[in-house]
């Protein structure tokens, strides 16, 4: 506020400067000048610098500005607010490390549908960022989010990335364990007991793979 102050002043004082003293004089200025005595000890700088301020059209101009300046950074403050989930987001996916990913899965901590659900998120994120106004108009202030998004932009590309890689790469280890399963079980089971306790042995086998389902 105090710098509009100094800006608005700024301009009174342009009007009122030497270059300008014949203003009081000016007979296009004279309703406004007419009631001030020129024979005055003030100078006329003075003088005119008072017409001004104290002219309600010239308070009521200065009021509005001072109001839609307030408006605009308040409408501008609170969609930069709007930001501040980004903000967390990319602090949070920087994160995401796909040894340890590697790691849980190996052992079963981390199954398909979490990684179905982290695919969702950073495609999600990826896709809000898009949608984000490149310019918004918050008041007589112009936000321009381009450059925030090319920045913030490549945090859920990054992340979909390293998935992108480590999936295929557990499908083949998954596939090769569950073919080595299948082979083991079908050696089990073709196997013919000849005595009770293999026969038992089977049905023990049988039952594990049952709960391991």
């Amino acid at each position: 506020e105090n710098e509009l102050e100094s800006i608005v002043g700024g301009f009174v004082d342009t009007v009122t400067g030497n270059e300008n003293i014949r203003l009081l004089n000016h007979e296009d200025l004279e309703q406004y000048t007419e009631l001030y005595d020129s024979e005055s000890d003030a100078n006329e700088a003075a003088t005119v610098s008072d017409i001004i301020t104290n002219d309600e059209h010239y308070m009521s101009l200065v009021l509005g500005l001072k109001d839609a300046i307030n408006d605009a950074f308040s409408t501008c403050n609170g969609y930069l607010q709007t930001f501040e989930p980004y903000r967390d987001m990319v602090i949070e996916n920087e994160q995401l490390d796909a040894a340890d990913m590697w790691e849980k899965a190996e052992k079963g901590e981390l199954v398909l549908d979490d990684f179905a659900k982290q695919l969702d998120t950073y495609g999600r994120q990826a896709a809000n960022i898009k949608d984000i106004y490149d310019v918004k108009d918050c008041g007589i202030i112009e936000v321009n989010a381009q450059r925030l998004k090319e920045m913030i932009a490549p945090s859920p590309a990054a992340c979909l990335e390293k998935l992108e890689v480590l999936l295929p790469q557990l499908a083949i280890i998954k596939q090769k364990k569950l073919l080595d399963e299948v082979g083991y079980a079908n050696s089990k089971l073709n196997h013919k007991p000849t005595e009770v306790s293999e026969f038992v042995a089977i049905l023990d086998y049988i039952t594990e793979i049952n709960e391991g389902k």
